[in-house]
């Protein structure tokens, strides 16, 4: 989500992978890396990091990272940017050079 999110619900961050055979493991030792990070920032409530077999030989991966709130969730955010440009790493070109598909966003629990 490139906003900022506003709001006093839980925020599921839900990424949606379609990973290349050659890439999986490159890809699920980076999204380890990731969730281990994530998992010691204040607000961290739960994760996940989901596989199924796909089309064409690739593996759909879905990741859940639950949230406390959005004030959260958007310092989380900042911190792995900052932590990202430190470390030098672009995730937009990792997943193009592996030759992953990604659908990335926030959400909230829609009210009943």
């Amino acid at each position: 989500m490139s906003n900022d999110v506003k709001n006093e619900k839980q925020v599921f961050r839900v990424d949606k992978f379609k990973v290349p055979a050659a890439a999986l493991a490159e890809f699920a030792q980076r999204a380890h890396a990731s969730h281990r990070w994530l998992r010691a920032l204040p607000g961290f409530v739960e994760d996940r990091l989901l596989g199924s077999p796909g089309e064409d030989g690739r593996t759909n991966v879905v990741t859940v990272v639950v949230w406390k709130d959005a004030a959260a969730f958007n310092a989380a955010k900042a911190a792995m940017q900052k932590h990202y440009r430190e470390m030098g790493y672009d995730p937009g070109e990792i997943l193009k050079r592996l030759g992953i598909e990604a659908d990335m966003a926030a959400y909230i629990e829609l009210a009943s």
